[in-house]
Protein backbone atom coordinates (compact mmCIF):
# COMPACT_ATOMS: atom_id res chain seq x y z
CA UNK A 1 0.00 0.00 0.00
CA UNK A 2 1.35 3.59 -0.98
CA UNK A 3 1.28 5.78 2.05
CA UNK A 4 3.08 8.84 0.67
CA UNK A 5 1.98 11.41 -2.29
CA UNK A 6 3.31 14.73 -3.26
CA UNK A 7 0.88 17.77 -4.07
CA UNK A 8 2.34 19.72 -6.69
CA UNK A 9 0.92 23.61 -7.78
CA UNK A 10 2.07 25.42 -10.38
CA UNK A 11 1.25 29.15 -9.61
CA UNK A 12 0.47 31.22 -12.64
CA UNK A 13 -0.10 34.23 -10.95
CA UNK A 14 1.00 36.55 -7.97
CA UNK A 15 0.68 34.26 -4.96
CA UNK A 16 0.89 35.07 -1.42
CA UNK A 17 0.94 32.59 1.79
CA UNK A 18 0.49 34.74 5.09
CA UNK A 19 0.82 33.53 8.47
CA UNK A 20 -0.34 36.97 9.87
CA UNK A 21 3.23 38.70 10.20
CA UNK A 22 3.76 42.22 8.78
CA UNK A 23 6.96 43.72 7.20
CA UNK A 24 9.38 46.45 7.49
CA UNK A 25 8.53 49.66 5.85
CA UNK A 26 5.05 49.91 4.56
CA UNK A 27 4.60 46.77 4.44
CA UNK A 28 1.24 45.60 5.69
CA UNK A 29 1.83 41.57 5.02
CA UNK A 30 4.57 39.11 4.14
CA UNK A 31 4.97 36.09 2.25
CA UNK A 32 5.94 33.12 4.42
CA UNK A 33 9.65 31.88 3.80
CA UNK A 34 10.98 28.61 4.48
CA UNK A 35 14.38 28.11 6.15
CA UNK A 36 16.53 29.12 2.85
CA UNK A 37 14.41 32.56 2.37
CA UNK A 38 12.31 31.42 -0.61
CA UNK A 39 8.47 31.79 -0.84
CA UNK A 40 6.68 28.68 0.45
CA UNK A 41 3.42 27.51 1.36
CA UNK A 42 2.77 25.73 4.56
CA UNK A 43 0.55 22.57 3.68
CA UNK A 44 -2.38 22.90 6.33
CA UNK A 45 -3.45 25.26 3.98
CA UNK A 46 -3.35 23.44 1.05
CA UNK A 47 -4.78 20.73 3.74
CA UNK A 48 -7.84 23.66 4.46
CA UNK A 49 -8.24 24.88 0.68
CA UNK A 50 -8.69 20.87 -0.54
CA UNK A 51 -10.95 20.22 2.38
CA UNK A 52 -13.43 23.24 1.13
CA UNK A 53 -13.69 22.31 -2.25
CA UNK A 54 -14.21 18.75 -1.04
CA UNK A 55 -17.39 20.19 1.17
CA UNK A 56 -18.49 22.16 -2.10
CA UNK A 57 -18.50 18.66 -3.33
CA UNK A 58 -20.13 17.27 -0.27
CA UNK A 59 -17.58 14.35 -1.11
CA UNK A 60 -18.45 11.11 0.53
CA UNK A 61 -14.95 10.74 1.73
CA UNK A 62 -14.41 14.08 3.13
CA UNK A 63 -14.25 13.22 6.86
CA UNK A 64 -12.19 9.84 6.66
CA UNK A 65 -9.65 12.03 4.63
CA UNK A 66 -9.90 15.08 6.48
CA UNK A 67 -11.69 14.58 10.25
CA UNK A 68 -14.50 16.17 11.21
CA UNK A 69 -14.47 20.33 12.07
CA UNK A 70 -14.35 21.54 15.80
CA UNK A 71 -17.81 22.61 16.92
CA UNK A 72 -18.17 25.02 19.70
CA UNK A 73 -19.80 22.82 22.77
CA UNK A 74 -19.47 19.66 21.06
CA UNK A 75 -18.69 17.23 24.26
CA UNK A 76 -17.78 13.91 21.64
CA UNK A 77 -14.69 13.51 20.47
CA UNK A 78 -14.10 13.78 16.60
CA UNK A 79 -13.08 11.81 14.07
CA UNK A 80 -9.34 12.23 12.97
CA UNK A 81 -8.39 12.53 9.28
CA UNK A 82 -6.06 9.59 7.95
CA UNK A 83 -4.35 12.03 6.05
CA UNK A 84 -1.25 13.77 7.76
CA UNK A 85 -0.15 17.34 5.51
CA UNK A 86 3.01 18.37 7.60
CA UNK A 87 5.72 20.80 6.20
CA UNK A 88 5.72 23.31 3.71
CA UNK A 89 4.99 23.55 -0.04
CA UNK A 90 8.59 24.12 -1.68
CA UNK A 91 10.45 24.38 -4.04
CA UNK A 92 12.95 21.52 -6.11
CA UNK A 93 15.52 20.91 -3.51
CA UNK A 94 18.00 21.90 -6.63
CA UNK A 95 15.72 25.89 -7.46
CA UNK A 96 15.89 26.06 -3.57
CA UNK A 97 19.49 25.62 -2.97
CA UNK A 98 20.66 27.85 -5.98
CA UNK A 99 18.57 30.92 -4.63
CA UNK A 100 19.55 29.87 -1.26
CA UNK A 101 23.99 30.14 -2.18
CA UNK A 102 24.81 33.43 -0.25
CA UNK A 103 26.13 34.93 -4.07
CA UNK A 104 22.35 34.82 -5.26
CA UNK A 105 20.97 37.23 -2.75
CA UNK A 106 19.92 39.74 -5.35
CA UNK A 107 18.48 37.19 -7.74
CA UNK A 108 16.31 35.64 -4.48
CA UNK A 109 15.38 38.80 -3.96
CA UNK A 110 13.17 39.10 -7.34
CA UNK A 111 11.00 35.92 -6.09
CA UNK A 112 9.13 38.56 -4.31
CA UNK A 113 6.73 41.65 -5.53
CA UNK A 114 4.79 44.42 -3.94
CA UNK A 115 0.63 44.84 -4.57
CA UNK A 116 -1.15 47.53 -3.49
CA UNK A 117 -4.79 47.75 -2.82
CA UNK A 118 -7.07 50.58 -1.28
CA UNK A 119 -10.98 49.73 -0.11
CA UNK A 120 -13.63 51.27 -2.46
CA UNK A 121 -15.92 53.42 -0.94
CA UNK A 122 -20.15 53.59 -2.24
CA UNK A 123 -19.11 56.50 -4.03
CA UNK A 124 -16.64 54.73 -6.77
CA UNK A 125 -13.46 56.29 -5.15
CA UNK A 126 -10.36 55.24 -2.85
CA UNK A 127 -11.53 55.43 1.06
CA UNK A 128 -9.48 57.54 3.35
CA UNK A 129 -6.40 55.82 4.83
CA UNK A 130 -7.47 52.23 3.21
CA UNK A 131 -4.13 51.98 1.32
CA UNK A 132 -2.71 48.98 2.05
CA UNK A 133 0.29 46.95 0.87
CA UNK A 134 1.31 43.26 0.31
CA UNK A 135 4.31 41.73 -0.20
CA UNK A 136 3.87 38.60 -2.83
CA UNK A 137 5.68 36.20 -4.93
CA UNK A 138 5.83 35.71 -8.63
CA UNK A 139 4.62 32.43 -10.17
CA UNK A 140 6.50 29.07 -9.33
CA UNK A 141 5.92 25.30 -8.89
CA UNK A 142 5.99 24.11 -5.38
CA UNK A 143 5.72 20.62 -4.35
CA UNK A 144 4.90 19.40 -0.99
CA UNK A 145 4.17 15.93 0.53
CA UNK A 146 0.80 14.14 2.27
CA UNK A 147 1.22 10.71 4.15
CA UNK A 148 -1.10 8.39 4.82
CA UNK A 149 -1.13 7.92 8.59
CA UNK A 150 -4.45 5.51 9.33
CA UNK A 151 -3.63 2.32 10.61
CA UNK A 152 -5.61 0.29 8.31
CA UNK A 153 -5.78 -0.01 4.65
CA UNK A 154 -7.40 2.56 2.87
CA UNK A 155 -10.55 2.12 1.64
CA UNK A 156 -10.62 4.08 -1.62
CA UNK A 157 -7.50 4.86 -3.63
CA UNK A 158 -6.90 7.96 -1.92
CA UNK A 159 -4.22 9.71 -4.11
CA UNK A 160 -6.44 9.61 -6.46
CA UNK A 161 -8.65 11.39 -4.51
CA UNK A 162 -6.76 13.75 -3.49
CA UNK A 163 -5.38 14.62 -7.47
CA UNK A 164 -9.49 15.17 -8.75
CA UNK A 165 -9.79 17.60 -5.86
CA UNK A 166 -6.67 19.52 -6.70
CA UNK A 167 -7.59 19.73 -9.99
CA UNK A 168 -11.03 21.26 -9.30
CA UNK A 169 -9.18 23.58 -6.81
CA UNK A 170 -8.30 26.83 -8.98
CA UNK A 171 -6.46 29.36 -6.29
CA UNK A 172 -4.72 28.56 -3.31
CA UNK A 173 -3.11 30.72 -0.96
CA UNK A 174 -4.09 34.29 0.26
CA UNK A 175 -6.34 37.05 -1.61
CA UNK A 176 -8.50 34.35 -3.87
CA UNK A 177 -11.42 36.55 -4.09
CA UNK A 178 -9.01 39.26 -5.41
CA UNK A 179 -7.56 37.13 -7.74
CA UNK A 180 -4.26 36.02 -6.42
CA UNK A 181 -2.91 32.24 -6.49
CA UNK A 182 -4.50 30.96 -9.41
CA UNK A 183 -2.42 27.95 -10.36
CA UNK A 184 -2.67 24.19 -11.70
CA UNK A 185 -2.28 21.47 -9.11
CA UNK A 186 -1.84 17.79 -8.78
CA UNK A 187 -0.90 14.51 -6.90
CA UNK A 188 1.00 11.70 -7.34
CA UNK A 189 2.51 8.74 -5.54
CA UNK A 190 5.83 9.05 -4.13
CA UNK A 191 8.26 5.44 -3.11
CA UNK A 192 7.47 4.45 0.14
CA UNK A 193 10.42 4.34 2.39
CA UNK A 194 8.89 2.80 5.68
CA UNK A 195 10.89 -0.21 4.61
CA UNK A 196 14.53 1.07 5.67
CA UNK A 197 17.30 -0.74 5.89
CA UNK A 198 17.64 -2.57 9.21
CA UNK A 199 20.20 -0.46 12.01
CA UNK A 200 23.28 -2.77 12.81
CA UNK A 201 24.11 -2.20 16.39
CA UNK A 202 27.04 -2.94 17.54
CA UNK A 203 28.53 -2.80 21.31
CA UNK A 204 26.79 -0.78 23.87
CA UNK A 205 26.43 2.47 21.70
CA UNK A 206 24.21 3.14 18.37
CA UNK A 207 24.79 6.64 15.91
CA UNK A 208 22.17 7.10 13.72
CA UNK A 209 21.52 10.08 11.30
CA UNK A 210 18.68 11.63 10.73
CA UNK A 211 17.76 13.51 7.46
CA UNK A 212 14.55 15.76 8.07
CA UNK A 213 11.60 16.05 5.65
CA UNK A 214 9.64 18.65 6.95
CA UNK A 215 9.63 21.42 9.86
CA UNK A 216 9.14 20.79 13.15
CA UNK A 217 8.91 22.24 16.75
CA UNK A 218 10.90 21.23 20.15
CA UNK A 219 9.73 23.00 22.81
CA UNK A 220 12.86 24.81 24.35
CA UNK A 221 9.82 26.39 27.40
CA UNK A 222 6.85 26.29 28.01
CA UNK A 223 4.15 28.96 27.17
CA UNK A 224 0.03 29.21 27.16
CA UNK A 225 0.52 32.58 25.08
CA UNK A 226 3.15 34.31 22.92
CA UNK A 227 5.57 32.68 21.06
CA UNK A 228 6.73 28.80 21.44
CA UNK A 229 10.40 28.97 21.41
CA UNK A 230 12.17 25.75 19.57
CA UNK A 231 15.35 23.54 19.84
CA UNK A 232 17.91 23.58 16.71
CA UNK A 233 16.93 19.66 16.22
CA UNK A 234 15.39 16.94 17.90
CA UNK A 235 15.99 16.31 21.56
CA UNK A 236 17.15 13.13 23.70
CA UNK A 237 13.81 13.28 25.36
CA UNK A 238 11.69 13.13 21.71
CA UNK A 239 13.76 10.33 20.97
CA UNK A 240 13.25 8.48 23.83
CA UNK A 241 9.27 9.10 23.56
CA UNK A 242 9.60 7.81 20.25
CA UNK A 243 11.01 4.64 21.22
CA UNK A 244 8.71 4.45 24.31
CA UNK A 245 6.13 4.58 21.58
CA UNK A 246 7.04 1.82 19.47
CA UNK A 247 8.69 -0.79 22.16
CA UNK A 248 5.47 -0.68 23.76
CA UNK A 249 4.91 -4.72 23.41
CA UNK A 250 8.58 -5.65 24.33
CA UNK A 251 8.55 -5.55 28.15
CA UNK A 252 12.00 -5.85 28.93
CA UNK A 253 12.97 -3.04 26.29
CA UNK A 254 10.16 -0.81 27.94
CA UNK A 255 11.42 -1.52 31.59
CA UNK A 256 15.32 -0.73 30.47
CA UNK A 257 13.78 2.53 28.90
CA UNK A 258 12.20 3.98 31.89
CA UNK A 259 14.88 2.71 34.30
CA UNK A 260 17.21 4.93 33.33
CA UNK A 261 20.12 3.12 32.08
CA UNK A 262 19.83 3.93 28.41
CA UNK A 263 20.52 7.86 27.31
CA UNK A 264 19.80 9.55 24.19
CA UNK A 265 21.84 12.64 22.96
CA UNK A 266 19.92 15.69 21.42
CA UNK A 267 20.58 15.19 17.75
CA UNK A 268 23.60 18.02 16.41
CA UNK A 269 23.42 19.53 13.13
CA UNK A 270 25.88 18.61 10.74
CA UNK A 271 27.83 20.95 8.85
CA UNK A 272 29.13 18.10 6.86
CA UNK A 273 28.11 14.39 6.66
CA UNK A 274 30.47 13.43 9.63
CA UNK A 275 31.00 17.33 11.89
CA UNK A 276 28.47 17.52 14.26
CA UNK A 277 27.98 20.95 16.35
CA UNK A 278 26.79 21.95 19.41
CA UNK A 279 25.30 25.25 21.17
CA UNK A 280 28.49 27.66 21.24
CA UNK A 281 30.21 28.23 24.35
CA UNK A 282 28.85 31.45 26.40
CA UNK A 283 32.35 32.55 26.93
CA UNK A 284 33.68 33.31 23.22
CA UNK A 285 34.00 37.12 22.50
CA UNK A 286 35.04 39.22 19.79
CA UNK A 287 35.66 43.11 19.08
CA UNK A 288 32.61 44.99 18.50
CA UNK A 289 34.97 46.76 16.28
CA UNK A 290 38.30 44.91 15.18
CA UNK A 291 41.83 46.75 14.97
CA UNK A 292 42.61 48.94 12.15
CA UNK A 293 43.52 46.24 9.40
CA UNK A 294 42.46 43.13 11.36
CA UNK A 295 40.19 40.47 9.96
CA UNK A 296 36.75 40.15 11.84
CA UNK A 297 36.20 37.47 14.00
CA UNK A 298 33.51 35.91 12.29
CA UNK A 299 34.58 36.06 8.11
CA UNK A 300 32.28 35.81 5.30
CA UNK A 301 33.03 32.11 4.79
CA UNK A 302 32.03 31.58 8.72
CA UNK A 303 35.26 30.68 9.70
CA UNK A 304 36.91 31.81 12.89
CA UNK A 305 39.90 33.61 12.89
CA UNK A 306 41.89 32.84 16.09
CA UNK A 307 43.98 36.10 16.28
CA UNK A 308 40.39 38.03 16.90
CA UNK A 309 38.79 35.33 18.84
CA UNK A 310 38.93 35.55 22.95
CA UNK A 311 37.46 32.51 25.38
CA UNK A 312 36.91 34.21 28.59
CA UNK A 313 37.44 37.58 30.45
CA UNK A 314 41.00 37.26 31.12
CA UNK A 315 41.59 36.80 27.54
CA UNK A 316 39.62 39.24 26.14
CA UNK A 317 41.62 41.81 28.59
CA UNK A 318 44.79 40.59 27.53
CA UNK A 319 44.08 41.04 23.62
CA UNK A 320 42.52 44.34 23.02
CA UNK A 321 42.95 47.87 24.62
CA UNK A 322 39.79 49.89 26.87
CA UNK A 323 38.56 50.93 23.44
CA UNK A 324 37.73 47.28 22.16
CA UNK A 325 34.29 46.57 24.01
CA UNK A 326 33.41 43.00 24.32
CA UNK A 327 30.48 41.44 22.10
CA UNK A 328 28.90 37.73 22.32
CA UNK A 329 28.50 35.79 19.48
CA UNK A 330 24.51 34.51 18.45
CA UNK A 331 22.87 31.31 18.91
CA UNK A 332 25.15 29.59 16.68
CA UNK A 333 26.43 26.14 16.43
CA UNK A 334 29.42 24.87 16.26
CA UNK A 335 32.12 21.81 16.36
CA UNK A 336 34.25 20.81 19.11
CA UNK A 337 37.30 22.53 17.34
CA UNK A 338 35.52 26.07 17.24
CA UNK A 339 36.88 26.14 13.43
CA UNK A 340 32.83 26.90 12.01
CA UNK A 341 29.79 27.60 12.68
CA UNK A 342 26.28 26.28 11.53
CA UNK A 343 23.54 28.34 11.26
CA UNK A 344 19.89 26.44 11.96
CA UNK A 345 17.19 27.71 9.81
CA UNK A 346 14.26 28.94 11.89
CA UNK A 347 10.88 30.59 10.80
CA UNK A 348 7.69 31.11 12.74
CA UNK A 349 3.55 30.68 11.92
CA UNK A 350 1.23 32.79 13.62
CA UNK A 351 -1.45 30.55 14.72
CA UNK A 352 -5.39 31.60 15.86
CA UNK A 353 -8.47 29.97 17.50
CA UNK A 354 -11.70 30.11 14.84
CA UNK A 355 -15.03 30.73 16.33
CA UNK A 356 -17.88 31.26 13.68
CA UNK A 357 -15.21 30.79 10.84
CA UNK A 358 -13.23 33.99 12.10
CA UNK A 359 -10.36 34.38 14.48
CA UNK A 360 -11.45 34.53 17.91
CA UNK A 361 -10.32 36.98 20.35
CA UNK A 362 -7.02 35.94 22.61
CA UNK A 363 -6.41 32.96 20.96
CA UNK A 364 -3.22 34.30 19.00
CA UNK A 365 -0.13 32.02 19.15
CA UNK A 366 2.84 31.66 17.57
CA UNK A 367 5.09 28.54 16.84
CA UNK A 368 8.78 29.03 16.17
CA UNK A 369 10.05 25.64 14.11
CA UNK A 370 12.82 24.43 12.47
CA UNK A 371 13.80 24.38 8.81
CA UNK A 372 14.89 21.02 7.30
CA UNK A 373 18.51 20.90 6.92
CA UNK A 374 20.34 19.38 4.10
CA UNK A 375 22.91 17.89 5.92
CA UNK A 376 20.84 16.48 8.97
CA UNK A 377 21.33 15.58 12.30
CA UNK A 378 23.10 13.03 14.51
CA UNK A 379 22.33 11.63 17.92
CA UNK A 380 23.78 8.66 19.80
CA UNK A 381 21.74 6.27 21.42
CA UNK A 382 24.13 4.25 24.88
CA UNK A 383 22.37 1.06 26.56
CA UNK A 384 24.42 -1.88 28.46
CA UNK A 385 24.23 -5.54 27.58
CA UNK A 386 22.48 -6.39 24.71
CA UNK A 387 19.86 -3.66 24.85
CA UNK A 388 20.83 -1.44 22.51
CA UNK A 389 19.99 -4.39 19.39
CA UNK A 390 16.11 -4.06 20.52
CA UNK A 391 16.52 -0.52 21.11
CA UNK A 392 17.80 -0.13 17.11
CA UNK A 393 14.06 -1.74 16.30
CA UNK A 394 12.31 1.41 17.43
CA UNK A 395 14.30 3.30 14.72
CA UNK A 396 13.36 1.26 11.20
CA UNK A 397 12.05 3.36 8.95
CA UNK A 398 10.52 6.85 9.17
CA UNK A 399 9.75 8.89 12.34
CA UNK A 400 7.49 11.70 13.35
CA UNK A 401 9.21 13.95 15.93
CA UNK A 402 8.19 17.11 17.78
CA UNK A 403 4.79 19.01 19.01
CA UNK A 404 1.88 20.92 17.69
CA UNK A 405 1.12 17.95 14.90
CA UNK A 406 -2.18 18.77 14.63
CA UNK A 407 -1.20 22.58 13.82
CA UNK A 408 0.98 21.17 10.43
CA UNK A 409 4.08 19.76 11.97
CA UNK A 410 5.79 16.67 12.93
CA UNK A 411 8.92 16.53 11.85
CA UNK A 412 9.39 13.13 9.57
CA UNK A 413 12.98 11.81 9.31
CA UNK A 414 14.33 8.94 7.33
CA UNK A 415 16.86 7.13 9.34
CA UNK A 416 20.45 5.54 8.80
CA UNK A 417 23.17 4.32 10.32
CA UNK A 418 26.07 6.43 10.99
CA UNK A 419 29.78 5.80 11.21
CA UNK A 420 30.59 3.72 14.64
CA UNK A 421 32.59 6.28 16.22
CA UNK A 422 33.02 8.44 19.09
CA UNK A 423 30.02 10.81 19.20
CA UNK A 424 32.13 12.81 21.58
CA UNK A 425 36.49 12.26 21.88
CA UNK A 426 37.88 11.95 24.75
CA UNK A 427 38.26 14.95 27.03
CA UNK A 428 41.72 14.88 28.58
CA UNK A 429 43.48 18.20 30.47
CA UNK A 430 46.81 18.29 29.03
CA UNK A 431 49.56 18.76 32.14
CA UNK A 432 50.31 21.82 33.36
CA UNK A 433 46.86 23.55 32.08
CA UNK A 434 45.89 25.93 34.93
CA UNK A 435 42.03 26.54 33.70
CA UNK A 436 39.77 24.48 32.40
CA UNK A 437 36.60 25.70 31.15
CA UNK A 438 33.62 23.05 30.65
CA UNK A 439 31.33 23.06 27.33
CA UNK A 440 27.39 21.86 28.24
CA UNK A 441 27.18 20.72 24.66
CA UNK A 442 23.25 19.40 25.70
CA UNK A 443 20.90 20.79 28.86
CA UNK A 444 22.48 19.89 32.16
CA UNK A 445 20.85 18.70 35.48
CA UNK A 446 23.21 18.51 38.28
CA UNK A 447 21.15 18.00 41.47
CA UNK A 448 22.06 18.14 45.36
CA UNK A 449 20.92 15.45 47.72
CA UNK A 450 17.58 17.39 48.12
CA UNK A 451 17.25 17.44 44.40
CA UNK A 452 17.59 21.16 43.56
CA UNK A 453 19.83 22.46 40.68
CA UNK A 454 23.67 23.14 41.49
CA UNK A 455 24.33 26.59 39.62
CA UNK A 456 27.74 26.19 41.36
CA UNK A 457 28.79 22.66 41.20
CA UNK A 458 32.07 21.49 42.87
CA UNK A 459 34.72 20.05 40.54
CA UNK A 460 34.49 16.67 41.09
CA UNK A 461 30.98 16.58 39.81
CA UNK A 462 33.01 16.98 36.54
CA UNK A 463 35.60 14.93 37.09
CA UNK A 464 38.15 17.24 38.05
CA UNK A 465 40.15 17.13 41.54
CA UNK A 466 38.72 18.45 44.50
CA UNK A 467 41.18 21.47 44.45
CA UNK A 468 40.27 22.68 41.49
CA UNK A 469 38.05 26.38 42.29
CA UNK A 470 35.16 27.24 40.26
CA UNK A 471 36.21 30.97 39.02
CA UNK A 472 33.03 32.75 38.74
CA UNK A 473 34.13 35.76 36.48
CA UNK A 474 35.56 32.98 33.21
CA UNK A 475 32.17 31.14 33.55
CA UNK A 476 29.13 32.02 32.02
CA UNK A 477 25.83 30.32 33.00
CA UNK A 478 22.06 30.54 32.32
CA UNK A 479 19.16 28.34 33.51
CA UNK A 480 15.85 27.35 32.53
CA UNK A 481 12.50 25.60 33.14
CA UNK A 482 10.41 23.32 31.30
CA UNK A 483 7.97 20.20 31.70
CA UNK A 484 7.80 17.77 28.66
CA UNK A 485 4.95 16.74 27.56
CA UNK A 486 3.99 13.10 27.53
CA UNK A 487 1.79 12.09 25.00
CA UNK A 488 0.63 9.00 26.72
CA UNK A 489 -0.80 10.69 29.24
CA UNK A 490 -2.04 13.62 27.62
CA UNK A 491 -0.14 16.29 30.22
CA UNK A 492 3.20 17.92 30.92
CA UNK A 493 5.20 15.96 33.19
CA UNK A 494 6.78 17.62 36.60
CA UNK A 495 8.53 20.61 35.83
CA UNK A 496 12.47 20.11 35.56
CA UNK A 497 15.02 22.76 36.17
CA UNK A 498 18.57 22.85 33.89
CA UNK A 499 21.42 24.62 32.85
CA UNK A 500 21.10 25.41 29.29
CA UNK A 501 23.13 24.10 26.81
CA UNK A 502 26.07 26.13 25.67
CA UNK A 503 26.64 27.49 29.52
CA UNK A 504 30.41 26.88 30.48
CA UNK A 505 31.88 26.52 34.11
CA UNK A 506 35.52 27.82 34.22
CA UNK A 507 37.37 25.62 37.21
CA UNK A 508 41.12 27.12 38.06
CA UNK A 509 44.08 25.77 40.41
CA UNK A 510 48.23 25.64 39.97
CA UNK A 511 49.70 23.50 37.37
CA UNK A 512 49.25 19.98 38.15
CA UNK A 513 51.93 17.26 36.18
CA UNK A 514 48.80 15.02 35.77
CA UNK A 515 46.93 14.56 32.67
CA UNK A 516 43.13 14.65 33.76
CA UNK A 517 40.26 13.08 31.47
CA UNK A 518 37.09 14.22 32.00
CA UNK A 519 34.15 11.87 31.78
CA UNK A 520 31.86 12.49 28.26
CA UNK A 521 28.34 12.60 30.66
CA UNK A 522 27.40 13.89 33.88
CA UNK A 523 24.22 14.45 35.56
CA UNK A 524 20.50 13.20 35.27
CA UNK A 525 17.83 12.53 32.77
CA UNK A 526 20.29 11.16 30.54
CA UNK A 527 17.66 9.46 28.58
CA UNK A 528 16.53 12.89 27.87
CA UNK A 529 19.60 14.19 26.17
CA UNK A 530 20.81 15.93 29.33
CA UNK A 531 24.63 15.90 30.52
CA UNK A 532 26.62 16.00 27.64
CA UNK A 533 30.25 18.10 28.42
CA UNK A 534 33.20 18.79 26.80
CA UNK A 535 36.31 21.22 27.41
CA UNK A 536 36.14 24.52 25.06
CA UNK A 537 39.50 24.24 22.95
CA UNK A 538 41.87 27.08 23.76
CA UNK A 539 41.79 29.62 20.36
CA UNK A 540 44.04 32.44 22.02
CA UNK A 541 46.77 32.91 19.94
CA UNK A 542 50.32 32.78 21.09
CA UNK A 543 51.17 36.76 21.07
CA UNK A 544 47.74 37.54 22.61
CA UNK A 545 49.23 34.73 25.34
CA UNK A 546 52.07 36.59 25.79
CA UNK A 547 50.28 39.64 26.21
CA UNK A 548 48.35 38.04 29.03
CA UNK A 549 51.47 36.65 31.00
CA UNK A 550 53.86 40.34 30.71
CA UNK A 551 50.60 42.21 32.12
CA UNK A 552 50.18 40.37 34.98
CA UNK A 553 46.51 38.78 33.06
CA UNK A 554 48.08 34.68 33.05
CA UNK A 555 45.69 32.13 33.02
CA UNK A 556 46.93 30.57 36.44
CA UNK A 557 44.62 30.21 39.11
CA UNK A 558 42.55 33.09 40.78
CA UNK A 559 43.47 34.78 44.34
CA UNK A 560 41.85 32.80 46.92
CA UNK A 561 39.50 35.64 47.85
CA UNK A 562 38.71 35.64 43.69
CA UNK A 563 37.75 32.12 43.79
CA UNK A 564 36.30 31.28 47.10
CA UNK A 565 33.06 30.10 46.60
Amino acid sequence: MTRSATITIAFTDYWLSSTGGSGKGDLDMVCYRDGDGCPALPMTQVKGMLRETAERLSHKDLVALFGERAVDGANEPLAEGKLRFAGDARLLDADRGWFAHKDNKVKRAALFSRLRSTAITEHGVAETNSLRTAEVAVPLTLTGRVDWIGKDAPEVDWIETLNQLCQLTFAFGHGKNDGLGRANASCSAVADKSAATPLAATGKRLIIDLVPEDVAVFSRANANEGQQLSHAGPTGASLWGWAIGQLQGDVDALKALLSGKISFSDAAPLIDQETPTFMRPAVLFSPKQAKEGEPPALGEDKNFNPAALCIGMKNYIATYTENHQPQAFGAYHMPLALDCIAPVGKGHRLRSGHKDGKAEDTKLFGYQHIAPRVTGYRAVIEAPGDLIAKIAKAFQGRLFLGKARNNGYGGGYTVSAAVQADYVPAQTLSAGATIARIWCLSDLALCDEWGALKIEPCASDFGLPDDWTLCRTESAVTTRRYAPWDSAIQGHESEIAVIEAGSVFAFTNVAQAEVITLPARVGKYGERGCGWIALVPDKMPQEARTNSQSTGNSNEADSPQATEL
